[in-house]
């Protein structure tokens, strides 16, 4: 898998932060796991994405100040396009269960990971 992703960062989508809040799944934990991976990163984007959901989405308000008490990186645009923009430019993974954006990345050659329900990340 590692020969795969060229940059040692994962960017995480809005619904795998929400996934494994509500799992209780430890993502970074789980990215060190994978070789070359040392850096989780959450864009500013998903950060819009989660304080938009968190006033309906428990969930969402909790990953929302998980990610609150870190450091966010800048991003342009919103969506899954911000995150298949920053991927591409950066040639880093994405961390998501998000079907639609699944087939986006692979479109775009990009390494996928999802959250399986054995709380593990595995290639998609």
């Amino acid at each position: 898998m590692s020969e795969l992703i060229s940059n040692n960062e994962i960017v995480v989508d809005t619904n795998a932060l929400i996934y494994s809040i509500k799992n209780g799944i430890n993502l970074k934990y789980e990215a060190g796991k994978i070789s070359g991976i040392s850096e989780l990163t959450i864009l500013d984007c998903v950060k819009n994405e989660l304080y938009g959901l968190s006033r309906k989405n428990m969930y969402a308000l909790l990953a929302l100040k998980e990610v609150d008490s870190n450091k966010t990186t800048p991003s342009e645009g919103s969506g899954d396009d911000c995150l298949i923009k920053y991927a591409s430019a950066r040639n880093c993974a994405i961390i998501t269960n998000d079907r639609e954006l699944i087939k986006i990345a692979k479109k775009n050659n990009l390494t996928v990971f999802t959250i399986s329900e054995g709380r593990k990340l595995r290639y998609a």
